[in-house]
């Protein structure tokens, strides 16, 4: 099996001891990795780009993957209750299952449901996250319609213990060790949360409210190794498991995540770099709802493959080329009636080019890619990326492009519910078509100014058909399309961000798609009157929303944190979350956090 032939590499790597200068070390951040497939010092041409490192989820105290991505420009997030339960993300008016989601470079997209839980990341897990916004299908395929979300695992030199403690009876801990440089070294980790929580939903709940406490408990192990063979060789791999037990109201949800990867890089030529890549992924799920009378199995497993090619082939001419396969197995089951709704296997094989071109003030690009898939056959989506520099400090950018989403497991075989809402293996993917405008500028080094014009038409959405038996269909559309305002910066002490996004997300009728509020805006404000001091303010407001034809009133909510370092090994941090204790839903009938403070010990053996 691929994944076996996965592990017994990883440990070839782990006995010759592991990779990337860039990967291992939070010292050059401003290295990005997604966009282009491969290692870049500038950002990508579309500017429409964002990194959060190491550092900034320290400052902020950042507790989850959620809180995290929830600042960022045009994301919503939604959560079913606590910390541990099932987080959805909304980017540009889009679904979880049209954001691709990758961790060190492996897809872990859900084959069943088609989308990435945003609860099985905690922050202490995370060295960097990488966002891009926009068509990116031509370089990677199946869900990445509005963009792709990277995951970079936490690199540790020497060693860090670290406790937080809060409201609801929350206790979370991470140990972090690792040895080496940049060139070689070994990294490993673990964690443990424990919450007794707040109560899910709320009396306006029709499928069995129940006041009690839904708290959980989650355990997670990363390890992790690079090493530079020589000056042209040099290997990596990486790997994580997390477990989690989570109380939903009529019952329990007990959730397993893991993912490895292994990669091996030759710099073949002055001009030609190429990448070996294999990956393995695995998402386990079983709900006992005794009083729902629901009792499920969900099981996810792929192995996947990715052969990248980098060749500069002349000045200001870089072609990224390759292939990637994924052979992956989705299995559903009824644990009530003791039957398979299904056990598929499903097999992508996708090609793909980009052309990029720098030329003087001009930089831009051209991707192309074809794939071919199991249930619908070939797909090829495209893309057209430009950026000038207008002035020194202005630069303008623009970008067209195709993508779409292959049909999950579940849209292809569900038997649905006494018939109803079934799958249909004869789905076609999901279709888009978008476009983008923008211009950055920068004032001084520090100062930052950007601004973009997005619309997006998605076409043959997977939907239930409007008459009975409800069965799954290509039926649906959805017009996209909204403005980004961001300005981020320091001044002296003082580091600010704001981040102000419209959005307009209808379907064919005109009707507005449900979780997606008009208008949102981020801001956040931090202070540093010392070397050792830190303290912020964070703010976040979303307009009204509709939800299953109900209203999710608009609201506002802040977060302040602090940190202090005491001494050279020892930092304490405090954060307290909606500050103004707000009462809002993010899912209509679902509570969301009340106001909660925590605190944290941070001690570091150097």
């Amino acid at each position: 099996m691929q994944h076996r032939f996965l592990f017994t590499l990883s440990a070839l790597s782990l006995a010759t001891s592991p990779v990337m200068a860039t990967e291992a070390s939070t010292a050059l951040p401003e290295v990005i990795v997604t966009a282009k497939r491969v290692a870049e010092i500038q950002p990508d041409i579309n500017a429409s780009t964002t990194f959060i490192t190491r550092e900034q989820i320290e400052q902020q105290q950042l507790r989850s993957l959620k809180d995290i991505l929830e600042q960022q420009a045009r994301m919503s997030l939604t959560g079913n209750g606590g910390p541990l339960t099932t987080t959805s993300l909304f980017m540009r008016g889009t679904t979880s299952k049209q954001v691709l989601v990758l961790i060190d470079g492996v897809r872990v997209n859900d084959a069943n449901q088609g989308a990435f839980d945003f609860s099985h990341i905690r922050a202490d897990d995370i060295e960097r996250v990488e966002i891009v916004r926009g068509p990116y299908s031509p370089q990677y395929g199946s869900d990445a319609i509005a963009g792709v979300i990277q995951i970079f695992t936490r690199k540790q030199q020497g060693v860090d213990v670290s406790l937080r403690a809060g409201r609801f009876n929350t206790f979370e801990t991470s140990v972090n060790a690792g040895v080496g440089d940049t060139a070689n070294g070994l990294s490993i980790g673990a964690g443990y949360l424990d919450t007794d929580g707040f109560s899910a939903t709320n009396p306006k709940n029709v499928w069995g409210f129940n006041a009690d406490e839904d708290g959980g408990l989650a355990r997670s192990v990363r390890l992790s190794g690079w090493t530079t063979v020589s000056d042209d060789f040099s290997a990596k791999f990486s790997s994580s498991w997390k477990n989690s037990k989570t109380e939903i109201d009529n019952g329990v949800s007990d959730d397993e995540f893991g993912t490895a990867s292994a990669e091996l890089a030759h710099q073949t030529s002055d001009q030609w770099k190429q990448r070996l890549q294999l990956g393995w992924t695995r998402t386990n799920i079983d709900t006992n709802a005794p009083a729902d009378f629901y009792f499920s199995h969900f099981l996810t497993q792929r192995d996947s493959a990715s052969w990248v090619n980098d060749i500069n082939w002349a000045e200001g001419m870089q072609l990224v080329a390759g292939i990637d396969y994924a052979d992956e197995e989705a299995v559903s089951k009824d644990l009530l009636a003791n039957t398979t709704n299904f056990d598929k296997r499903l097999q992508n094989t996708g090609i793909f080019a980009s052309q990029y071109v720098t030329l003087r003030k001009f930089s831009g690009s051209l991707s192309v890619r074809q794939d071919k898939h199991d249930s619908f056959g070939e797909h090829t989506s495209g893309s057209i990326n430009a950026g000038y520099q207008l002035l020194p400090a202005l630069k303008l950018f623009g970008a067209y492009g195709s993508a779409f989403r292959a049909p999950s497991a579940n849209d292809l075989y569900y038997p649905g519910f006494f018939g109803s809402y079934a799958g249909n293996p004869d789905l076609e993917p999901e279709r888009s078509h978008q476009s983008e405008v923008g211009m950055q500028y920068q004032w001084q080094p520090s100062h930052t100014l950007q601004a973009s014009l997005y619309r997006n038409r998605v076409r043959d959405m997977i939907a239930a058909a409007p008459a009975a038996p409800f069965t799954m269909a290509n039926i649906s559309k959805a017009n996209l399309q909204g403005a980004e305002l961001e300005a981020r910066g320091t001044l002296d002490r003082v580091n600010y961000s704001l981040n102000v996004s419209l959005l307009s997300a209808k379907d064919e009728n005109g009707t507005q798609l449900p979780r997606r509020p008009r208008s949102a805006v981020n801001a956040l404000v931090a202070y540093s009157p010392t070397d050792t001091v830190n303290a912020g303010i964070e703010w976040r407001t979303r307009s009204s929303a509709v939800d299953a034809g109900n209203k999710l009133s608009h609201y506002s909510t802040g977060n302040l944190f602090a940190s202090w370092k005491a001494t050279r090994e020892l930092t304490i941090g405090a954060r307290l979350e909606n500050f103004n204790d707000e009462k809002y839903e993010e899912v209509y009938s679902y509570n969301t956090s009340p106001r909660a403070g925590y605190v944290s010990v941070n001690y570091s053996f150097r």
